[in-house]
Parts: structure tokens; sequence; C-alpha cells
């Protein structure tokens, strides 16, 4: 596998698709589209809780492996900050929030 530099480590990503989990009845599929090909993410449903208001606004998302599994991360100019719950991070990605994925997911062929 080659080294991917800090300044191509994310590529934006556009949700192309969403529909049933196929390992899981009940998760949800979300399908990215990228420059270099597709990614799938498996995440729970997303449930109908408020956003916290004490929360920092979100103005873009990367996601990448972390030391959990696949996660979704603040996304800044200065890069990549704090995690995400699932629960928070999918209303947002729904909603059309920009959205940059780990080249490495995406090379590797790892779906979340």
């Amino acid at each position: 596998m080659t080294t991917v530099s800090a300044d191509n480590a994310f590529l934006p990503a556009s949700l192309e698709s969403t529909g049933p989990c196929p390992a899981r009845a009940d998760y949800l599929e979300l399908r990215f589209a990228t420059s270099v090909g597709h990614w799938t993410w498996c995440v729970p449903q997303p449930g109908s809780e408020p956003p916290d208001p004490e929360e920092e606004p979100v103005d873009r998302l990367a996601i990448a492996m972390g030391r959990y599994g696949i996660q979704a991360y603040r996304h800044t100019g200065e890069g990549t900050g704090t995690a995400l719950p699932s629960a928070a991070a999918i209303p947002l990605i729904l909603d059309g929030i920009p959205v940059r994925v780990a080249r490495t997911l995406i090379e590797s062929g790892r779906s979340g």
C-alpha cells in the first residue's frame, strides 16, 4: 500500500444513496461517491434526538479509522478534530453537510 501524504489524506465525498444495511437490518447503509471510487458505511439508524445546544457547530465532517473503528470527526482547515458520536454525525450527513472520507478507507476497500 502506498503512503498517503497529509494534503490528500481525505477526499471530498458526496452522499450518493441510503438504504438498509445488508449486514444488519437495524442499521442504515450510506453510500458515498469520491473521485477514486465508492465507499459504504453501515451505521445505526438515526434517532430523533435534537442536537445539544451546548455543542460547537459542525461545518464539515471527516470519516476515518479511529481507535474503535470507523468514526466521524469534526474537520476544519487545520485538520481532523474531535470525534462525533454516530447519533450526532448521521443526521448531519443526511442533511447534506460536506463530508470527506479518508483515502485509505476507499483504497483499502474497507467499508464500515
